[in-house]
């Protein structure tokens, strides 16, 4: 059976919400599903046989269907048949993308009726396009819900949620009424306005993780608003990672934040110190782990962020000159203060479209990771021609892991660094997108 199961896709499907993927209920169709039925009786016999190969169902309502009937999923013959290899019992993970203009309201009711039958067996449900109506009733074990440019009119009730945790909105945003946000801990959020944004974020109380894309110029400009008063903030006990895209997302975020778990801070936009540090003064977190990807962190203020949080572990930045290499650089002379004592993991990424280049070379790298390893012994690794990448890494480095796992580890953080300032795209098209690009990686 698992030959047939590695027949399909295990690819996930992020439905372009950065790293939100799917909580899987089996392989993707990929390109052929087919395929596997076609080769012999017995192999038919057995496919047909799985309900786990069908448990990952991917439906696009297209216009100008042929028939009358066909503007209802729930008369669409292929889409019955898929549905009914996938048994009665197993756990689905559904996506419907709908671009037809619906001819009668009825039709547009009846856009998700489909799904009635299923609901109680949904475990992640993606959504893209106009529906007049979410259909109502228990989903039991839905965990995961995400909407991308989608449009629900309306939403009788009673609609029940009880397991869900994970939610993405991305595009168009409705604070709807039937998500259970007291409940959910992942939260993907592309919004271009701070007052459903903010609302939103009062009412979800449990959040782990946080990740925002903010855009107001495609509506308004909101000011940010730094005369916060103590009642107005916002305590998240339980958050842990914040990721924010944005040039005024962060100015106008954390004024109204408490933060006391963050342990992973990753800002995809401009660098405002003042809101930063009164964000942490007020909050005494303790990062373990540091992005920064934008403009307008100088040197300076990233060396001033190391000194003021020694438990960071893993850093990111866009910026490697003499200038950061001295601050990194050790001094085991009297009265000497070093630097990110705990660091593990260093990450440079620099971009030739934004006139970036790493202004130092391996030398005085290998020099500044010599200065913090006792065995005075780094050496670099080579990852290929993909990107213009090098690993770099101490003798006996933090992390423990071998070469390939290095590798693997690098390239997959620049892959991620590319796909997460580029979410519209799909990774294949960000290679191109992005053009040349420079990358070290220095495990401590």
């Amino acid at each position: 059976m698992e030959i047939f199961l590695f027949t399909r896709s295990w690819e996930p499907y992020t439905f372009r919400m950065r790293d939100l993927e799917p909580i899987m209920a089996g392989p993707g169709p990929g390109e052929s599903p087919l395929g596997i039925t076609h080769v012999c009786s017995e192999w038919r016999r057995v496919a047909l046989s799985m309900p786990m190969l069908w448990s990952t169902i991917k439906a696009r309502h297209k216009a100008h269907q042929p028939s009358a009937n066909q503007w209802i999923l729930a008369h669409d013959s292929r889409l019955q048949a898929w549905l009914t290899r996938a048994g009665t019992h197993s756990l689905l993970d559904i996506t419907f993308e709908s671009n037809a203009d619906f001819p009668t309201s009825d039709q547009r009711v009846s856009a998700l009726s489909w799904i009635l039958p299923y609901q109680h067996r949904i475990r992640t449900l993606s959504l893209k396009g106009y529906f007049e109506e979410f259909p109502g009733g228990s989903y039991s074990v839905l965990e995961m819900l995400r909407l991308s440019n989608a449009c629900l009119h309306n939403w009788p009730s009673p609609i029940s949620m009880p397991a869900l945790r994970r939610v993405g909105i991305c595009g168009l945003f409705v604070h709807y009424p039937f998500i259970p946000w007291q409940q959910i801990t992942h939260l993907y959020l592309h919004v271009y306005s701070a007052d459903p944004l903010l609302s939103i974020i009062s009412q979800s109380t449990a959040l782990v993780k946080l990740d925002i894309s903010f855009d107001p110029t495609e509506i308004f400009y909101m000011a940010p608003n730094v005369d916060v008063e103590d009642d107005e903030r916002l305590r998240m006990e339980y958050l842990e990672t914040l990721i924010l895209q944005g040039n005024e997302i962060t100015t106008l975020l954390f004024p109204y934040l408490v933060l006391p778990a963050l342990s992973d801070l990753q800002l995809h936009s401009c660098w405002n110190p003042s809101v930063y540090h009164a964000l942490q003064g007020r909050s005494f977190f303790q990062l373990r782990s540091f992005t920064f990807r934008g403009y307008d962190m100088s040197e300076a203020d990233f060396l001033n962020l190391l000194s003021s949080m020694p438990s960071l572990k893993d850093v990111r930045y866009s910026k490697l000159n003499e200038t950061v290499i001295g601050g990194l650089t050790w001094n085991f002379g009297s009265g000497s203060c070093n630097l990110a004592p705990n660091l593990e993991y260093l990450g440079i990424f620099t971009d030739y479209a934004l006139d970036e280049h790493i202004a130092v070379d391996d030398d005085v790298i290998l020099n500044m990771v010599a200065s913090r390893d006792p065995s005075r012994t780094p050496r670099v690794l080579d990852t290929g021609p993909l990107f213009e990448s090098r690993i770099i890494r101490s003798h006996l480095p933090k992390k423990s892991c071998d070469d390939a796992a290095l590798q693997e580890f690098a390239l997959k953080e620049d892959a991620y660094a590319d796909y997460s300032s580029n979410s519209d795209l799909d990774v294949d098209s960000v290679y191109c997108y992005m053009g040349r690009s420079e990358r070290v990686h220095i495990f401590f």
